[in-house]
Parts: structure tokens; sequence; C-alpha cells
């Protein structure tokens, strides 16, 4: 079994004895990776990429249908309102149009009453 040089750690564990820390092999301050816990190591890797794939599919076909009928909805509600829309901008246009005329009508008027006002000042 090979030793990897890694920090020291503290006094404590840097006895003369082997001492067991998370999965490392530590004697007199030096650590040792064993094959077995790189081995324990992937198959737990392994095993939490399966658990992650599978969780996604699950995921993926639980939301899957609740996307599309959410699409359909937004779809038939624009196909609703369209009617609407087209009266709003209809009835906006028509109004924009009334308000243009008002206020030329309005200049106008002063225009024209604009040597009354002055000659009664």
């Amino acid at each position: 079994m090979r030793s990897i040089p890694t920090k020291r750690f503290a006094p404590a564990f840097t006895t003369a004895s082997a001492v067991l820390i998370g999965g490392l092999i530590c004697s007199n301050g030096r650590c040792a990776v064993t094959t077995a816990t790189v081995s324990a190591d992937a198959a737990k890797v392994s095993a939490d990429q399966t658990t992650l794939y599978t969780d996604q599919q699950a995921a993926q076909a639980a939301v899957q249908p609740v996307r599309l009928a959410l699409e359909a909805a937004k779809q038939k509600l624009q196909t609703d309102a369209a009617p609407f829309e087209a009266q709003r901008k209809s009835d906006e246009d028509k109004w924009k149009a009334t308000l243009k005329a008002d206020e030329e009508a309005i200049v106008a008027a002063r225009a024209a009453d604009a040597p009354a006002v002055a000659a009664a000042e």
C-alpha cells in the first residue's frame, strides 16, 4: 500500500499508531488512500448518478404533461381573447381620434375668440 503525502493533521492525530479518519488510514501524520476506499467511493458516486438519472426521468415524466396542458390553456386564452383585443384596439383608435378632434376644436375656438378676448382686456 502506497501512502500519499498530505498536509499534517493536528498533533492529536500524529501518533505512531495508525488512525482511521474518514476512510483514510493515517499514521505519523500522513494519510494513505486505500483501494477499498476508492472503490467504495466510486460505487457510491455511480449509485448516486443512477439515482439522479432516475429522479430526473421521473420528474420529467411528471412535469411534461403539465407543461403541455399549460401551453394548451395559454393558446386557448389567446384565441378566446382575440375578439376582445380587436374591440379594445378599435375603441382605443376611436377615442384617440375623438380626443384629437376635440383638442383641435378647442384650439380653433380659442384662436377664433382671441381677438374678442384681447379687445375685452
